[in-house]
């Protein structure tokens, strides 16, 4: 058993070499629709489980880096390209900004 990003196991599921029993998330995944989640099974009522990624800076990186590296991510996950692209591995992108 394993909880890994589907981006991680899809290339292994392809190839039939391993078979997913269920999903985290709340959802059925959209590129494995037939895969149900872990709440369908009625393994673990109310189960999830979720992967994020981040971008980090060191402390005292001066604001203007900060606010380019900002802008060019968002100004990124506008263009259809990536979305897409993290879409086909499984990933759905949530845009949280937290500014310490």
């Amino acid at each position: 058993m394993g909880l890994v990003a589907l981006s991680a196991v899809s290339p292994l599921v392809d190839s039939g070499q391993v078979r997913l029993l269920a999903v985290t998330s709340t959802a059925r995944s959209k590129i494995l629709p037939d895969v149900p989640t872990v709440d369908e099974t009625g393994v673990l009522k109310g189960f999830q489980a979720s992967i994020w990624t981040a971008l980090f800076v060191p402390k005292g990186t001066p604001e203007e880096i900060v606010v380019k590296i900002r802008a060019d991510t968002l100004e990124g996950l506008k263009d259809s390209i990536l979305p897409e692209k993290l879409a086909a591995m499984g990933t759905d992108t949530v845009t949280r900004l937290a500014l310490n």
